[in-house]
């Protein structure tokens, strides 16, 4: 695989977005789970509001309902009751076809495990997302490349996932998730698996990747000093939110 053929393919999208208005609104969600043959509600009348272009840190304890709140945004499962809005569509109206579609536009996913796929090579992993939702262009596969030269991953674009280390499988992760511009980026625990000196590699590249305005990033953590790099702190406890204020780094 050859270099890019345009090295200022642009990283930030076709279209100016605004940064102060609301991505994300949530009215009246829960989320119950069967368990035992009885239900168990993970999240609680819970309303929630992000602005466009922000940097929010959910903390809470295991099990508080930070992933099942992740994934509620992402689509990738419906919320009991209540609505769900992002970019103004209702993903509790969609159905699972329908909210994956939305998913593979709309949203960028980095979770804690890497979930490269093995037999793929690091820049045919970044364009997968591309690859499931359509045909690539030329241009797609520039910004792919683009992406990797600014993870510094240029040089590694042929390599098997498992010629690389924690952080660069990380970092080829971020690329995947950004690759088709999502308006949402949502990263669990991202840097849970990493030693402290890379987690702070890679937050910085989040940083660089999602501090431009035009990104709203929803990340959860246990990490004071991740969450401090977020202009809003949101608590989860019991099932509901809660405002907290900014921890120090």
């Amino acid at each position: 695989m050859g270099p890019a053929r345009h090295a200022s393919v642009s990283l930030d999208g076709a279209n100016d977005r605004a940064t102060m208005t609301a991505l994300v609104e949530l009215n009246a969600v829960t989320r119950s789970y069967s368990e035992g043959g009885r239900e168990r509600a993970v999240l609680q009348s819970l309303d929630l509001a992000i602005d466009r272009g922000s940097k929010v840190a959910l903390l809470g304890r295991s099990g508080s309902g930070k992933s099942t709140l992740l994934s509620l945004l992402a689509g990738i499962d419906p919320p009991t009751t209540g609505s769900v809005r992002i970019a103004g569509t209702d993903l509790a109206a969609l159905d699972e076809t329908a909210r994956t579609e939305f998913r593979r536009r709309h949203v960028g996913m980095v979770f804690q495990a890497f979930h490269l796929v093995p037999v793929l090579s690091v820049l045919e992993n970044v364009m997968l997302p591309i690859e499931l939702d359509r045909r690539p262009s030329a241009e797609d596969r520039d910004r792919a490349v683009e992406l990797l030269r600014r993870t510094g991953l240029a040089d590694r674009i042929d390599a098997l996932p498992e010629r690389l280390s924690g952080g660069e499988q990380q970092r080829v992760a971020l690329a995947r998730a950004l690759v088709h511009d999502p308006e949402l980026l949502v990263a669990d625990e991202p840097t849970g698996n990493l030693d402290a000196h890379t987690a702070e590699q890679v937050l910085d590249l989040l940083d660089e990747l999602c501090g431009d305005g035009r990104r709203t990033l929803v990340l959860a953590t246990h990490s004071a000093s991740c969450a401090a790099r977020c202009e809003r702190v949101i608590r989860i406890v019991d099932g509901h939110v809660q405002e907290a204020g900014r921890p120090s780094p």
